[in-house]
């Protein structure tokens, strides 16, 4: 019986038509990191010690986590080989329990849920415990925002005031802070479900898509208690509401509404919401030349005159400037463009260690799949046939953009650019059942040694 499963094992790497491109490239990162440490890291460049993840911290071994360890492995083979049975709601609740195991891996309920929102000392949660009252926390920000931690002064006071919503009511139990997130969070898994269905992708591929973005490192390592998974969902829904106008025009109102909802919230804790207008506008113009329609384009005005009442009534009863803080929180990110000339050296790498990282944490099995296939370059005629394909370049594009102007300096990119994990995901549509069963197990394999073996957060 157990040389039949071994060879069942060996026959299915042997039939996976990227094993090559996996070896490679995962060969290639080796490389990478070893050229990094010997020769950026004796030299004054803003380069990780672990390229290309700028927060790795070597904890080892995580004991406590191992019985999570184990557990992660019991469930997902069950899932795996199961899936064909089960119903889409099954696939879901099973994918937020692979995400609550692998962040037990850090080291049980202390160390997954806790700790990363007051480890470091510079946290929104260690701001937010200072709010006592907060209309006049929120009238002084834009003048303590240079004297307030780290995080804090690099995005909009809600961000603090969205943990202090969980935090006043309780007494500050940060429990009930972690649970809030974390189901904020892991609501993009039915939203993910809902464009799937949107595009007509069949159930069964369903499925598996839906366990595989459980399971990618981006998603499993950071979707729990952090902002920026908080983003990931309304993010989601701003391009649920974009995905409803180009699929079912009949319920572009809908649609209108979880952009506005989505763009707003996301603009309210973040001022990465640029990259939705950027995105949307590229989406708009497909739109526009495909359809001959100009819902996106004029949902995307709702969105910014909308947006643009609410700054004068935030800036005029409030007594917060919105702008003024955006302004500040550049200058402290260093994302203005003299800085990046001045540091070019600095640039070029940290726009590489960008990229480099969000691939890494999309795993390398889905990078193999990615290469095999050519990135889905196509003829412009047969592209513009494929919706999934044009909103997936649409989101990376715009990324690439943002990159480019030089934002994300700081690093942690994958955390904070949560939000493009949904439009990556966009290119995997259409793959074949050994295709998605051999990203699953390759990307469980990564996370899973990733979560236990180390620790992400800053």
């Amino acid at each position: 019986m157990i040389k039949q499963k071994m060879r069942q094992v060996v026959e299915f790497f042997n039939k996976a038509r990227a094993n090559k491109p996996l070896l490679i490239i995962f060969s290639s990162w080796v490389f990478l990191v070893i050229f990094y440490r010997l020769f950026f890291q004796i030299r004054p460049y803003d380069t990780p010690d672990w390229f290309p993840i700028s927060e790795l911290y070597l904890t080892g071994f995580h004991q406590k986590g191992f019985v999570f360890f184990v557990l992660f492995w019991i469930i997902l083979p069950v899932v795996l080989l199961n899936i064909k049975k089960l119903n889409e709601v099954l696939v879901i609740f099973s994918g937020w329990a692979l995400i609550v195991l692998g962040n037990l891996m850090q080291g049980g309920f202390l160390k997954g849920f806790l700790e990363p929102f007051y480890a470091a000392q510079n946290q929104f949660y260690n701001d937010a415990t200072l709010v006592y009252n907060w209309r006049e926390w929120l009238a002084a920000f834009n003048t303590n925002q240079t004297l307030l931690l780290g995080h804090t002064q690099t995005h909009p006071p809600f961000a603090v005031l969205l943990h202090n919503i969980f935090l006043s009511p309780t007494n500050d139990k940060l429990t009930v802070l972690a649970i809030g997130f974390s189901v904020l969070s892991m609501c993009t898994i039915p939203l993910l479900m809902i464009i799937l269905k949107l595009f007509q992708v069949d159930v069964q591929k369903r499925k598996y898509i839906l366990l595989l973005f459980s399971i990618v490192p981006a998603i499993n390592v950071y979707s729990i208690v952090c902002l920026d998974s908080v983003l990931l969902t309304t993010s989601t829904i701003f391009l649920l509401g974009i995905i409803i106008i180009l699929r079912k025009p009949e319920l572009k109102i809908l649609g209108v509404a979880l952009m506005l909802a989505g763009f707003i919230t996301t603009s309210l804790l973040n001022y990465g919401s640029l990259f939705l207008l950027g995105a949307g506008g590229l989406l708009s113009l497909y739109e526009i030349f495909k359809y001959k329609k100009f819902t996106i384009l004029i949902g995307l005005i709702i969105c910014v005159l909308t947006f643009t009442g609410l700054f004068f009534i935030m800036k005029y009863e409030l007594h917060y400037d919105y702008i003024q803080s955006f302004l500040t929180a550049s200058k402290q990110e260093k994302i203005l463009t003299t800085a990046t000339i001045s540091h070019f050296r600095n640039y070029v790498l940290t726009r590489f260690e960008d990229v480099s990282e969000i691939a890494l944490f999309s795993s390398f099995a889905v990078l193999a799949i990615f290469a095999m296939d050519g990135l889905h370059f196509k003829p412009i005629k047969k592209l513009f046939t494929r919706d999934d394909l044009i909103v997936a370049y649409a989101g990376i594009i715009t990324l690439l953009g943002v990159f480019i102007s030089g934002a994300y300096m700081t690093g942690e990119t994958t955390r904070s650019c949560l939000f493009i994990i949904p439009f990556i995901f966009m290119l995997l549509l259409n793959k074949n059942e050994h295709d998605y069963k051999w990203m699953i197990f390759l990307a469980a394999l990564q996370t899973s040694i990733m979560q236990i073996f180390f620790g992400f957060y800053w």
